[in-house]
């Protein structure tokens, strides 16, 4: 027996961009096929990009900001170092604005998260853990 592929109700870009502004929890911009999503998350400006593929999916960056080292004596004017953002409050508070604008459906890489085995902590709370990332990660 084969199992169909999942259906996925696909919606513009322009009806994608209206329901994530009318969650209100994060800041949309967009720019053609990119929608960038920001929020202000511990003093930082933490920022995720959804690009439009030509399935009319998205594909998304990992929440990040813009890192300057505070112990520099020299910043770049060239480039900026992106750091990742793995707090789980963000990345809850990120996931849930997706799925209440019925957006997450539309993200091609949802597995954006595994979890870390090099974390001695996370290792004795495994199951746990794991839980929480399926629950979070899940349609």
């Amino acid at each position: 027996m084969t199992s169909n592929p999942e259906v996925v109700k696909v919606l513009t870009h322009k009806t994608v961009v209206t329901k994530l502004e009318k969650c209100g929890s994060w800041h949309i911009l967009t720019s053609g096929n990119i929608l960038t999503m920001t929020k202000m998350f511990n003093g930082r400006d933490i920022s995720v990009k959804l690009v439009r593929d030509k399935d009319c999916l998205y594909l998304l960056s990992h929440p990040g900001y813009d890192y300057v080292s505070p112990n520099s004596h020299f910043a770049s004017t060239i480039s900026v170092d992106k750091r990742l953002c793995l707090n789980k409050t963000l990345l809850h508070s990120f996931v849930t604005t997706l799925r209440k604008a019925e957006v997450w459906p539309l993200v091609k890489n949802k597995a954006f998260l595994k979890l870390n085995e090099s974390n001695k902590n996370a290792k004795a709370k495994k199951s746990r853990l794991l839980k929480e990332l399926d629950d979070l990660l899940s349609l």
